[in-house]
Order: C-alpha cells, then structure tokens, then sequence
C-alpha cells in the first residue's frame, strides 16, 4: 500500500470511528462481523484535531518533492552538496539563483509563503519581494556576503504579492560544482514572527 492509499484510507477510518463510537451496543454487535482489522500498526489519535497529521504528511511529501528536483539540480549541475544535510534546516520556501541572482527555480512553499507563482519569479531577482520597510543594511549585507561568495544568514522583511510584508528568515549558501566554482546559490527562507 503507497502513502497515498495510506492516508486515503486512515481519513476513512477517522470518519468510521466516529461512526462505530456512535452505535448502541446493540447496533455494533449487528455489524460486527463485517469489521476487519488492519494489518497496519494502528497509531491513536492524540485528539480530535487531526489536521496537524495530515500538515506533517503534506510537509513531508513536499520536503521529498524539495529534496528530488535539488538532487536533479545537483546533477544536472554537477554540484557538490549534500542535499540531504542542506534541508536538515526548517524551512517554507526554497530558492535557487544562477551567480547573477536571476532565480532559475523556487519550491511550491515559495509561493504559499509569498503569493507569486513559479512562473512570474523564474528569470526575476529576489529583489522583487522587496519594498519600502526592507532594510539598506540588510540587503548590503546580502550583497557584500554573497559577492564574496560566503553563506548569508539573516531576517529580511519581504513583501508578499498583496504587498503585506512580513519577516523572513534567510539562509543563502553558495553551491560549488566538483571544479570548485560557485555556479548557484540557494536560500532557504522562512517567515518568522
């Protein structure tokens, strides 16, 4: 059984136990017989808001979707990362610049977490997230750090697409291939409060 068919299944079952909790004693013994057991260790539902499980699943699946399509990057580019540690970090969204900070691809957090799609940041700057209350001293920062090719980390505010700013958390690491010559960088980012 894939994951899939896992949680299809798990939704299901939240909805029968609640189903079975509201039978008379009577009424189960009816239908009894037609209740098979799972042969999947049964996990109990620590309380009746099941949603974060379903959030950590999601969070999960999109983590693995994260950590495939950078791994393609990876070779594709031939860089020299690990990946795996790299997304050890906590992290919404994922953005990944040539050396000129043209953004080349961002994850699917990247828009949940600012509003602007794929395809209107690819071949943009981050630069557009920017607006009137992001910091001089920050953004020199970022500049003065990754001219040097050094990995930034920082809060910058950013502005989603209805223009609400909000704090984010950014850490941008240069990405060398196996010659040794940054050809990326990649930041993760996360709203903080």
């Amino acid at each position: 059984m894939d994951t899939d068919e896992y949680m299809e299944n798990l939704s299901n079952m939240a909805g029968l136990d609640i189903y079975l909790a509201s039978l008379s004693k009577e009424e189960y013994e009816k239908i009894r017989h037609r209740i098979k057991t799972s042969k999947y260790q049964p996990h109990p539902i620590m309380s009746w808001d099941i949603s974060g499980q379903f959030q950590n699943n999601a969070d999960n699946n999109n983590k693995e979707s994260d950590t495939l399509k950078l791994r393609q990057l990876a070779k594709k580019h031939q860089w020299n990362i690990d990946i795996g540690k790299l997304l050890d970090t906590s992290y919404q969204a994922i953005v990944v610049t040539d050396t000129d900070l043209i953004i080349s691809w961002v994850n699917k957090g990247f828009k949940e977490m600012t509003g602007y799609s794929t395809k209107f940041a690819i071949g943009k700057t981050p630069k557009f997230l920017q607006g009137i209350d992001t910091s001089e001293i920050t953004r020199k920062k970022i500049r003065e750090h990754l001219s040097l090719l050094q990995p930034f980390t920082g809060v910058i505010t950013n502005y989603r697409k209805n223009r609400d700013a909000y704090l984010c958390m950014v850490n941008i690491y240069p990405v060398q291939n196996q010659q040794n010559q940054v050809t990326h960088f990649i930041a993760l980012e996360k709203e903080v409060a």
